[in-house]
């Protein structure tokens, strides 16, 4: 009998670790396995006996939780929250990250707010690298979030335009998103309807930098900042073609840079002599560095050869690019692939650093009236036939 008594004793000591240790321990790992860390390092307070590193508390939890102290001290580490001074009691959560940025262990902390503005100090294991705290309730009221929801604490912005020129309007760039980081850890791309993009301090008529902000519209406080910078107001213009465009480019620098209101002109023209758009099409898929490269800027003319159409259009950020058909050809649109024209294209708007580029085609002009060479022949030599057709 006393064997039954023993063993019924021991199945409910059992129960009673399993309902109030052993279950709360697996559903707190399940329910902040995933959570990244959050809140914002401000400074580091160095002290005699170690230092601290205050941080400011996520949105969600700010209103309680303004700052928290992570603190080594003698060799120990300290967890300090600031609270509100009218908060008289508090529940929260604290999670704590390793170095791998994995939670390995979660804490509940309940107290009465002994002294206004200040939560106890909380021992924490070695290992902890980061915390992250989460509102369960305040003044016995739930205020915060508690468990990891879908509330937006936090955003970030990427595929930002960040380099504008002197004169440019402001747009955030075609690549631009937001991004929300929410309560449970997990990651949500906002719509232009739920941000606001303030580009008050934008001012391009001066070089410089300006920071623009980027506002939750449902909570103000919850927002992200970027620099942008200002510079000189430059053009730059590639040619990939060949006598005719090494033709137009000897004087196309000193027309633009007379007749424009630009600080800068860059010119550069990669040519190959009698070069067709099937050539062309050829070199730039097996990347043939067969061209003569001239380049002129406010610094002079430079000429190298044995260069390729990639190694140009990564060297600047080119805002033209024209692409050329041999002249015998150039009024015969049979001799103009669509497909091969729509390779070089898009291979110029994938490799050129400037998403803005524009591509276009370099007509040629039309053989003077006399020209014996044989490529007329296509025009039955007519010179007014040459330069409809080119």
């Amino acid at each position: 009998m006393a064997g039954w008594i023993i063993l019924f004793a021991a199945v409910c000591i059992l129960f009673a670790a399993t309902q109030f240790v052993f279950l709360p321990k697996i559903v707190t790992t399940l329910r902040y396995g995933a959570v990244k860390p959050r809140g914002c390092g401000r400074r580091i307070i160095k002290e005699v006996k170690g230092e601290s590193i205050v941080y400011d508390a996520a949105p969600d939890v700010s209103h309680v939780i303004p700052q928290y102290l992570l603190s080594e001290r003698n060799g120990e580490k300290l967890l300090v929250c600031k609270l509100d001074e009218s908060v008289r009691s508090v529940d929260y959560d604290v999670a704590l990250f390793d170095k791998n940025g994995k939670v390995f262990k979660v804490l509940n902390v309940r107290e009465e707010v002994g002294r206004a503005g200040y939560a106890r100090e909380i021992a924490l294991p070695r290992k902890t690298e980061y915390v992250s705290l989460y509102l369960n309730a305040a003044d016995s009221v739930r205020r915060g979030v508690g468990a990891p929801s879908d509330r937006v604490c936090s955003i970030e912005v990427s595929g930002a335009q960040r380099t504008f020129e002197k004169g440019d309007a402001f747009s955030p760039g075609g690549n631009f998103k937001v991004t929300a980081l929410l309560g449970d850890g997990k990651e949500r791309i906002l719509t232009e309807e739920e941000y606001i993009v303030d580009s008050s301090l934008f001012d391009s008529s001066k070089e410089g930098k300006c920071e623009i902000t980027v506002r939750y519209a449902e909570d103000a406080n919850i927002s992200a900042r970027y620099t942008v910078t200002i510079e000189r107001a430059t053009l730059r213009i590639l040619s990939i073609g060949n006598s005719y465009s090494e033709d137009a480019h000897e004087f196309l620098y000193n027309i633009a840079e007379a007749l424009s209101d630009y600080d800068e002109i860059v010119t550069g023209n990669l040519m190959i002599g009698g070069c067709s758009l099937d050539t062309h099409y050829f070199n730039i898929e097996n990347n043939v560095a067969d061209y003569s490269y001239r380049k002129q800027t406010a610094q002079g003319v430079t000429t190298q050869e044995g260069y390729t159409v990639l190694a140009a259009l990564m060297e600047e950020d080119w805002d033209f690019v024209t692409i050329q058909q041999v002249s015998h050809f150039s009024g015969i649109a049979n001799t103009i692939s669509a497909e091969k024209l729509g390779y070089i294209r898009s291979f110029i708007v994938q490799n050129c650093s400037n998403g803005l580029v524009k591509f276009a085609r370099h007509s040629t002009w039309a053989y003077q009236q006399d020209c014996s060479y044989d490529g007329f022949g296509y025009y039955n030599y007519d010179q007014r036939r040459c330069t409809r057709r080119s």
